[in-house]
């Protein structure tokens, strides 16, 4: 009987909390306080149907590309649940290619890989331009330069001929940060000019990336 009255006293506050945000959109939209909540609630729905599509579609055609009809292996909940969740809320399509890349390797019995749920949290916390770097680091093709918003060059490490700017260089520490590149260069102001591969980087890419 405690626990029922606790779990009410909570769902009352998230209702009034949906309210008091609905009233929130509404002085903004020159709407009625439904009209605010419906149409967040709505938005939401919308997005996350858009995403969840996208990623259907991402999942399916690397199955087909693997000659898969289906999953070849059950996912663990406590990984499929978190992983669905925040890829339906990713609308960037690079980045919706590795979350689509993640499930499949997890369900796919051949892959050696293996997903661990840390991954889905590092994965949340990518940028695009975090991603273009690993990929850059650690393709397969060996690619000796990247573009990104400003050039990149990933020659033995090494991001660029000049400095970076605050764009690259805030990528590069949240790489490091997430241990998946090791830095091993800096410029005169202690900017990170030079990066190498790290065993943690190299799993998570492979664990991202199609068959």
């Amino acid at each position: 009987i405690k626990a029922a009255g606790e779990v009410a006293k909570t769902t009352g506050k998230a209702i009034d909390a949906s309210r008091e945000f609905g009233g929130f959109i509404s002085r903004f939209i020159e709407g009625s306080l439904e009209q605010g909540v419906g149409i967040f609630e709505d938005k939401l729905k919308y997005y996350r149907w858009k995403n969840q599509l996208s990623l259907m579609d991402k999942v399916n055609k690397e199955l087909t590309t693997r000659g898969l009809k289906g999953p070849t292996r059950p996912v663990p909940l406590k990984i499929a649940i978190p992983l669905l969740q925040s890829a339906s809320m990713e609308d960037d399509d690079g980045l919706q290619d590795l979350w689509a890349n993640l499930l499949v390797n997890a369900a796919d019995k051949d892959c050696e890989i293996e997903v661990r749920r840390t991954f889905i949290n590092i994965l949340q916390e990518l940028t695009p331009i975090d991603a273009l770097i690993l990929k850059g680091l650690y393709s397969d093709e060996n690619k000796d330069h990247i573009s990104l918003d400003v050039v990149a060059l990933v020659k033995g490490g090494r991001i660029t001929d000049e400095e970076p700017d605050d764009n690259l260089s805030v990528s590069v520490e949240n790489l490091c940060r997430l241990n998946l590149v090791a830095a091993f260069q800096y410029s005169g102001n202690n900017v990170i000019t030079g990066i190498r591969s790290s065993k943690l980087g190299e799993y998570f890419h492979q664990a991202c990336t199609a068959k």
